[in-house]
């Protein structure tokens, strides 16, 4: 049988069921929801699914997709500031909507603890306890490395260190601070230049002092060249002229800080050259869980009179090849230009570099003079400047040593002021320490 036909008065009721049905849905759904400043309102117009967030914050609009529709959200300043119906119609346009791409969640980074330096470069490290040292808190700076401890005594205090409560100065007693001074005669009948010096060394909480000149004999008491804190090692010159008589000049002293258990390394120069005068200590510069000896620094100081010739092989004395950890300072009274562009070079300056270069050593000069003679009738080229005193140190400390020339202390010698950093510190540039070094 054929199915009935409906009649068209049954196809109008059920049309406007369904139209009075969607009226009421959208008339229940643009009732506003929330409270205070923030009102949304959701609507259906069109089949499309529209709503309206106003809050105090600035005018956007964002429209999102749910499902197979798409949501706009618009943000007001106020209701004052809603689109009118005219506004809307003309903003009727569909939007291109980039498609929703899937990606990782992303994590918000990571802040670092209240109070404290983000790591890396900025980053203030204890070197005695190796903890970060919280930002804006007190901190001590060491004199000789700049090396960066906590107040507390267990950091402050730990390992040698020292801390002057007159100047609030620190040592960190990991380092070594080295000064090297020709010091032309420290005593002469009228005057000393001990007290000087002590005050010198007690600013920079030296360690080791080389002196080269020394100017003494045996007739010399201790006590009138000894330092207060130090252990003094002397060697005088033992050496006569054509007529027997006893030479004038020459001379060193090596001070060390009372703590530091110098080790002293005899040498035998005589069979060799005997105007080179040579001097050389062992000490602890830090502690090391593997050797009851500790790391130890090697300190060479050394005198060669202007009027001496030598050759190269003749330095094996200041340096055995291949002795790590060493320093030698001295006035070696050798000019070339890599070192003193002052001076015209001569042949021991030529020996020098050999045996520098023989050596793998660095030199830590960095073309300051060193001399800058009082004598009359200087060159005007020159002015008296000139550089005879020179540092070199094994190339296994070429990122630990520092070099700088200080203040006058009473000689036309300057003092050298040499700092070598505690293993684990060594110095970010490299450049910084040899910079006159010929490659």
């Amino acid at each position: 049988e054929d199915e009935e036909t409906p009649k068209i008065e049954d196809l109008d009721e059920d049309k406007e069921e369904e139209e009075q049905k969607e009226m009421d849905e959208s008339n229940n759904l643009t009732k506003p929801v929330g409270t205070g400043n923030l009102v949304v309102e959701v609507e259906l117009i069109d089949d499309e699914l529209s709503t309206h967030i106003y809050t105090s914050n600035e005018h956007t609009v964002e429209r999102h997709t749910t499902g197979d529709r798409e949501i706009e959200v618009e943000i007001l300043t106020s209701e004052s500031t809603r689109p009118t119906e005219d506004e809307e119609v003309q903003n009727t346009e569909p939007q291109q909507v980039a498609p929703e791409q899937d990606s990782p969640e992303q994590n918000p980074p990571e802040q670092d603890p209240p109070g404290q330096n983000p790591p890396g470069q900025d980053a203030r490290i204890c070197i005695k306890c190796e903890e970060t040292v919280i930002k804006d808190a007190e901190y001590l700076t060491c004199v000789g490395c700049e090396s960066i401890s906590h107040t507390k005594e267990e950091c402050s205090a730990r390992g040698g260190a020292e801390r002057n409560s007159t100047n609030k100065t620190w040592k960190c007693g990991m380092c070594l601070t080295i000064i090297q001074w020709n010091a032309r005669g420290l005593k002469t009948k009228n005057k000393s230049k001990i007290p000087l010096l002590t005050t010198r060394a007690n600013e920079l909480k030296a360690d080791i002092i080389i002196i080269q000149e020394s100017h003494l004999n045996d007739t010399i008491i201790d006590g009138q060249i000894r330092i207060e804190g130090y252990t003094m090692k002397k060697k005088h010159r033992n050496r006569k002229n054509q007529k027997g008589k006893d030479m004038k000049g020459g001379g060193l002293i090596t001070y060390i800080k009372d703590g530091k258990r110098p080790r002293e390394t005899r040498v035998n120069t005589d069979s060799i050259v005997p105007a080179i005068e040579v001097q050389t200590i062992s000490v602890k510069q830090v502690d090391d869980e593997n050797s009851r000896v500790g790391i130890r620094l090697n300190i060479t100081n050394v005198y060669i009179p202007p009027s001496e010739k030598f050759h190269r092989d003749d330095l094996k004395c200041l340096y055995n090849n291949g002795r790590e950890r060493s320093i030698i300072g001295g006035d070696i009274n050798a000019h070339r230009k890599e070192w003193d562009k002052y001076q015209p070079q001569n042949r021991k300056g030529k020996e020098v570099l050999k045996w520098k270069e023989k050596n793998d050593l660095f030199l830590c000069n960095d073309g300051s003079p060193t001399v800058i003679s009082k004598r009359k009738n200087q060159s005007k080229k020159t002015k008296g400047r000139s550089v005879p005193d020179l540092t070199f140190a094994s190339e296994d400390l070429k990122r630990y040593v520092t070099w700088e020339v200080g203040a006058d202390l009473g000689s036309d010698h300057f003092p050298i002021y040499i700092r070598v950093r505690p293993p684990s510190r060594p110095l970010a540039d490299p450049s910084k320490t040899d910079t006159q070094n010929p490659s």
